[in-house]
């Protein structure tokens, strides 16, 4: 659970980058449809790019000709005071994060559940256009659209219905509903970042400023299309869900009406996109994934060289036709380096981590000699990887040319905090 919070911080800071530059070059922009694109892009790569990953380039300590031996991970358990701590705070976190994810889940459940059960409540009359179904209600409603339904007031009906009806038609055709959704996803998923609810607003004045935009290619008169938005800018709020007829600011919609068309090589700012998502990769990739345990990474590397023209009882081989074994194979090598290694203490506090290597030597009888550190990180960290290797059972020798000889190691243990 805690990787998948960090996963969603991640989300959220990848959504406050990529938003923050449209809001400063973009929304006084006329290219409505664009900008709208644009928003939906930006809540889809904030999922997306944590999922990325950059390959880390490290330097190789052996040669190319280097046979390999990979090991699954192996999960080490980490005890400790400080740690403990550090775990209940993430579960804290944790439990907050469910709360309010299920608390606002709940209200787009029940303001969604709320909106479908009111359209054909207290409706007079229903007609189909075009597949769009006209709900005309009795009483007093405010004009709005959901999916392919219009529900209207039958006053509003008889005094300015054509208007009305290409305004919520054109809210239909645009989709504007499934933008709707996806962003209450957005929302539940991410209600803590404010920057969420910023971009849901935006997106809600685009939806109108688009629809303002299709009603006046119509040919209806301008003037007399802002005075409806002015008389019916008064009124209490539609549903959340709904694309309601006098959402938005009323002086921004006339603006935005009577603004001079965006020069079209404004649009080379939608570039901006390409370079802030490179940083925002790179941001989640150098972030910790998870800091309530050390996973080291075990890699086996046999190192190939010439075999000596002489060969003596204390030939010490690099690489032979039948390579030692640990007792039970590599399988039974990975639980054990799993139950017996230990992060230390101090290099957890003081946040140390990198790649031990150290080198040893299979004896012909099967025992581990002459264990060193070849290429040190921490006094901690090396000697941990010295007790750890001096502590391994017997293994079986390796055979050149069917007799045991002595064959040398190296070991690389990346010890790490995630």
């Amino acid at each position: 659970m805690e990787n998948w919070i960090t996963y969603i911080a991640e989300c959220a800071l990848c959504l406050a980058l990529l938003y923050l530059p449209f809001w400063g070059l973009l929304k006084k922009e006329t290219f409505f449809q664009y900008n709208r694109y644009v928003l939906l892009a930006i809540t889809a790569l904030s999922f997306l790019l944590p999922l990325i990953s950059i390959p880390e380039i490290t330097s190789q300590l052996v040669p190319n000709e280097t046979l390999s031996i990979q090991l699954d991970e192996i999960n080490v358990m980490i005890s400790g005071k400080a740690l403990s701590e550090e775990i209940n705070w993430k579960a804290i976190l944790t439990i907050l994060y469910l709360s309010g994810a299920a608390i606002c889940l709940l209200y787009k459940m029940n303001d969604l559940i709320r909106l479908i059960r009111f359209i054909p409540r207290g409706c007079i009359w229903e007609q189909t256009e075009n597949g769009i179904h006209i709900h005309c209600h009795a009483h007093h409603v405010l004009p709005f659209s959901w999916m392919n339904h219009i529900v209207i007031s039958e006053k509003d009906y008889e005094e300015n219905g054509e208007n009305i009806l290409l305004h919520e038609q054109a809210h239909i055709a645009c989709k504007h509903s499934w933008d709707v959704v996806w962003l209450s996803l957005v929302e539940v998923l991410q209600w803590f970042n404010p920057f969420v609810w910023m971009l849901s607003k935006e997106m809600q004045d685009l939806h109108e400023y688009e629809a303002d935009l299709c009603v006046l290619r119509k040919g209806i008169d301008a003037r007399d299309y802002q005075l409806l938005i002015i008389k019916k800018a008064v009124g209490s709020g539609s549903y959340t869900f709904a694309n309601s007829f006098n959402h938005s600011s009323l002086k921004k919609r006339i603006t935005m009406m009577i603004k001079e068309k965006s020069n079209p090589w404004a649009r080379a700012k939608y570039l901006y996109l390409l370079p802030v998502a490179a940083i925002c990769m790179i941001a989640c990739t150098q972030s910790p994934k998870s800091a309530d345990k050390a996973e080291p990474e075990v890699k086996f590397t046999q190192v190939e060289v010439e075999e000596e023209a002489k060969v003596t009882e204390q030939t010490i081989f690099q690489v032979v036709e039948e390579m030692p074994e640990f007792p039970g194979g590599m399988g039974e090598c990975m639980k054990w380096l799993g139950k017996n290694i230990k992060y230390p203490t101090i290099a957890q506090e003081n946040g140390v981590q990198g790649r031990v290597i150290v080198q040893f030597v299979v004896t012909k009888e099967g025992n581990i000699e002459e264990p060193v550190v070849a290429n040190g990180v921490d006094p901690y960290l090396d000697a941990e990887a010295l007790r750890l290797i001096k502590a391994m059972p017997k293994w079986k020798p390796g055979k050149q040319r069917g007799k045991e000889v002595n064959v040398k190691y190296t070991l690389p243990i990346h010890f790490r905090l995630q």
